[in-house]
């Protein structure tokens, strides 16, 4: 097989793993996992997390997709980016306030709001530049490993790195977006974090 193909299928495959609305759900999870609490509370809190951060967003995009307003799932047309991602944060909006309602442990609630902000910094954005979504989506949980574990976030830095690999070898961005995407990604919900949990 050629070496190209290959390649381009490997980026493919980790783009679709790694699509924004999925490395939030991953986080989501891996904070829940985390927490002490009875069953009935996890489960709620991760349905919650999972239907507002993940489903209702792509679920939305997919709509768009079947209607042809978007050129796919990763919207790679810039101007038909603004309102799935301000919908997205909407989403998280509404997920924000359910997670308080159920008592949700503070740093998933800190997470979920930080996606509402990171979705609405997206969208400024993009109004003047194309970043790479799929940067600031791997980045987001990034920032909120280095929050809750330090220094030892280190050891998940090959995610992003061959994110943003993969977003380049498809011709969807080039280095300078996918490092300001990654960049917006992690300072936004590093911050939205910190101020959040030092209260």
């Amino acid at each position: 097989m050629n070496p190209l193909c290959v390649q381009r299928a490997v980026a493919r495959t980790i783009s679709a793993l790694f699509s924004p609305p999925l490395a939030a759900g991953g986080m989501s999870i891996l904070l829940i996992s985390g927490v002490t609490a009875p069953p009935v509370h996890r489960v709620g809190w991760l349905a919650i997390s999972l239907l507002f951060v993940t489903c209702l967003p792509m679920l939305y995009v997919g709509v768009l997709v079947a209607r042809k307003k978007v050129d796919g799932f990763y919207i790679a047309d810039q101007s038909s980016r603004l309102m799935p991602l301000l919908v997205s944060s909407a989403s998280c909006v509404a997920g924000y306030v359910l997670l308080r309602a159920a008592g949700a442990p503070p740093p998933l609630s800190a997470f979920m709001l930080s996606y509402v902000v990171l979705g609405l910094a997206a969208a400024a954005t993009n109004a003047r530049w194309k970043i790479s979504l799929h940067g600031a989506g791997v980045c987001g949980p990034l920032a909120m490993i280095h929050h809750l574990f330090g220094l030892s976030a280190i050891y998940w830095m090959p995610l992003p790195l061959a994110v943003s690999w993969a977003r380049m070898v498809l011709g969807a961005h080039s280095l300078p977006q996918v490092a300001a995407g990654c960049g917006i990604g992690f300072v936004v919900v590093r911050v939205v974090t910190a101020v959040y949990l030092s209260r």
